[in-house]
């Protein structure tokens, strides 16, 4: 009997089939917030939307406008008369004034109300709540989950800002009910969850695809007669090669040229965090301008020499080794430890669902069939964790200049690393589909003789939950004057089947695939997919400093002292004293790719070119330090910000000082931007930056320049340090002078 079943039939692969054992009934959360825009509305009553009604509320965003505009009536007036105006006029005034940089998108919505019996909120009394890993207090969801709050009910003038969580604690800790609406929806906000950049595999993957000419066909294979002619798939022999970094590696057209103008709004930026011991130990440096010279810099006919290709200049290599430091083995450690709890977790998820095939037990990695009876669990093999890359080659440009100042240069460069490193091995579904019907034959028998009956048998059950979560809909009057109904908070339905017993454990004897190894699977390889280089080049910052300073080693050493959740972005936002209004809880500094040195045990330059007198005459006494990071951007000018923007940059100087560190040098040149969020594709980030009337929306800001950065402590000196770096940013905010 066939037991091969169609893929269709299977669940998504690589995600972790759900086998809830709870009895979810239809859940109704309750819509709330009663008397919260207490400003723009005299009370909000409880409504809820359901299938049917009459008129359809309007949804959240155009709530948010509504209220965006009652905001900016002083500071963006309405120039036009609304009652007398076309629909035409008064479609573009909206706009201009929702478009316009002195509009406030980001600000307190909400009024908690109190019991006028109720005890003070003092600071020592104040409770926390739902909190980013940056530990600061006040959190939020989204917007509509910060409050004002009278900390005296009965003294209007004593007004905080707070979180619906921090308050929500609070009031139940001091048994006070009085605002029940606003308690239930702060039972339903979110946790605070990390949001990743946009997979960088994918992107790489993506850049693959739209490469043309792709194939393992060498032009002297491709002229011979057919007899011999090889398949576009087929790799060359022997395989695999020594290094994924060797010529026989790449299949046509790569390795493509370096700085290729046509390729440099594709090659993706690297953006991920990458745990120190995976830095790369080794890393070749291809610089035929000599540019790890400072003095080369500072050439008379640079402009000229930017405008070269690659190929008119002689390559010129150079090897670097990772520096190590005191910072740099404890960052070590404290990336390890989480790494090797995911895996021991991972490992034991496995052989326990091995061990007992339930629903009851978490499922591993893996993909399940939905058998007319007992459902058949196939399970993937285990991955171990990535390892260190024992070498990366830097190619470095003068055509990638970002930056000068007066210790250092800033490089955009070409980093490139073996693929497994940045891309996830390949897993072939109908390799695994075909060993499950072989295992099945296998145990069962050819006609099922040795098949245990109670895989006939209905020894589980389906069951369909069902989960529902109404709408929360406000009222309020618009410009015109007319009531109208928004969605404050987006409802949400889902149906889920789920299976609840005993299940069929298969563990697959398929493995993952990686072409570094070996070849791909016949039914991989001959898909367009399978023909790509052992390598991947992304895009970093390389920044490199002049003989005799310091500054660099001292930034490199800051970016490994530096709190893990400087580099990440984290879901919500936060309001940090003294701004008051929210601000995004993005990552604070760019990513840290590793402090490079040269490696003066290797004397000669290594590559293609090395040895010659050419190439020995031309290498440089000094070679520069280089400090791989991020590229986050170009510096911000003052005048192009939106007055949220301002208030972002302002918080990163407020979050960095929140975290004991002090920067040194507060400046404009030190605030750097990129189209956001991270998280998007780029083309979806190119729309963000042209929207909002111009200015861009969802852009990602970044501190930068920390060569004088240091922790501070509680010493009266180091205090004023941070009040004076805070003062020209409060001058800014508040109009009186521009930052310098």
């Amino acid at each position: 009997m066939d037991l091969k079943p169609d893929w269709n039939s299977f669940a998504i692969f690589y995600e972790n089939f759900e086998m809830s054992t709870e009895t979810l009934a239809t859940e109704t959360v309750r819509p709330a917030v009663k008397n919260s825009i207490a400003q723009f509305s005299a009370e909000l009553p409880d409504a809820r939307v359901r299938r049917g009604t009459e008129k359809f509320p309007k949804s959240q965003q155009d709530l948010l406008e509504e209220l965006i505009l009652r905001e900016a009536e002083h500071d963006t007036p309405c120039i036009i008369d609304m009652k007398m105006a076309s629909k035409e006029e008064k479609a573009r005034e909206r706009s201009r004034r929702v478009n316009a940089r002195t509009t406030r998108h980001r600000f307190v919505i909400q009024k908690w109300p109190r019991d006028p019996k109720g005890k003070t909120i003092t600071g020592e009394s104040s409770r926390r709540g739902k909190e980013a890993p940056n530990g600061l207090q006040i959190w939020g969801a989204t917007l509509f989950d910060f409050y004002s709050v009278h900390r005296i009910p009965n003294v209007p003038s004593l007004v905080t800002l707070s979180s619906a969580s921090k308050l929500t604690a609070w009031m139940k800790e001091n048994k006070e009910f009085y605002a029940e609406d606003c308690l239930s929806a702060a039972e339903n906000e979110e946790e605070p969850q990390l949001i990743l950049p946009c997979n960088i595999g994918e992107l790489i993957k993506d850049y693959e695809q739209k490469t043309f000419g792709r194939t393992w066909l060498r032009e002297e294979e491709g002229s011979k007669g057919k007899g011999t002619q090889r398949e576009a798939w087929e790799l060359p022999q022997p395989w695999p090669p020594v290094s994924p970094f060797d010529s026989s590696a790449y299949p046509a057209p790569w390795p493509t040229e370096p700085f290729t103008r046509k390729r440099i709004n594709i090659i993706p930026k690297l953006q991920h965090y990458i745990p120190h011991s995976y830095l790369p130990a080794k890393l070749v440096v291809h610089d035929p301008w000599n540019l790890l010279g400072v003095e080369n810099n500072y050439r008379e006919n640079w402009d000229e020499e930017k405008v070269k290709s690659w190929s008119e200049k002689e390559d010129v290599n150079h090897v670097y080794t990772l520096a190590t430091s005191m910072e740099n083995t404890k960052r070590r450690v404290e990336d390890d430890k989480p790494l090797e709890e995911d895996e021991a977790k991972r490992k034991l998820v496995r052989e326990t669902f091995l061990q007992n095939p339930h629903s009851d037990n978490a499922s591993p990695s893996g993909c399940i069939a939905r058998a007319l009876q007992t459902p058949i669990f196939i399970v993937l093999p285990h991955q171990a964790n990535r390892l260190q890359p024992p070498e990366a080659h830097l190619y470095i440009s003068p055509a990638g200049a970002l930056g000068a100042g007066n210790h250092s240069f800033v490089y955009r460069a070409e980093l490139e690393l073996p693929r497994t490193f940045l891309v996830d091995e390949e897993m072939c579904h109908q390799c695994v589909l075909d060993d499950m019907v072989k295992i099945i034959q296998e145990e069962d028998g050819e006609n099922r003789e040795r098949r245990d009956p109670k895989w006939d048998q209905t020894i589980g059950r389906y069951v369909v939950k069902t989960k529902e979560k109404l709408p929360v809909v406000t009222e309020i009057i618009n410009e015109e004057g007319v009531e109208e109904n928004y969605i404050m908070k987006p409802g949400e339905e889902t149906t889920r089947l789920v299976y609840e017993g005993p299940i069929r454990a298969i563990e697959s004897r398929v493995q993952y695939q990686d072409l570094a190894v070996g070849p791909y699977c016949e039914h991989i390889r001959k898909q367009k997919r399978a023909i790509h280089p052992l390598t991947s080049k992304v895009y970093v910052a390389a920044k490199l400093s002049i003989e005799g300073d310091e500054h660099l080693q001292r930034e490199a050493e800051s970016y490994q002292a530096f709190p893990r959740h400087f580099f990440e972005h984290w879901s919500g936002y936060n309001i940090i004293k003294p701004l008051k209004e929210p601000v995004p809880v993005g990552p604070l500094v760019p990513q840290f790719y590793g402090y490079y040195v040269v490696d003066e045990e290797i004397k000669n330059t290594v590559g293609a070119a090395a040895g010659s007198d050419a190439t020995m005459n031309r290498r440089p006494q000094y070679l520069n330090p280089i400090l791989l990071l991020e590229d986050c951007g170009e510096q911000i000018d003052p005048g192009e910000l939106s007055v949220d923007d301002q208030t972002e940059c302002a918080s990163l100087i407020y979050r960095f000082h929140e975290a004991g560190w002090l920067h040194g040098s507060i400046a404009r040149r030190n605030i750097v931007r990129q189209p956001g969020p991270l998280s998007a594709w780029p083309m979806q980030r190119i729309s963000n930056m042209l929207s909002h009337g111009g200015l861009g929306k969802n852009w990602s800001y970044r501190l930068i320049d920390f060569g004088r950065s240091f922790k501070g402590n509680a010493e009266p000196q180091h205090r004023f340090t941070m009040l004076a770096e805070e003062s020209g940013v409060n001058l800014w905010l508040w109009g009186v002078e521009d930052l310098r």
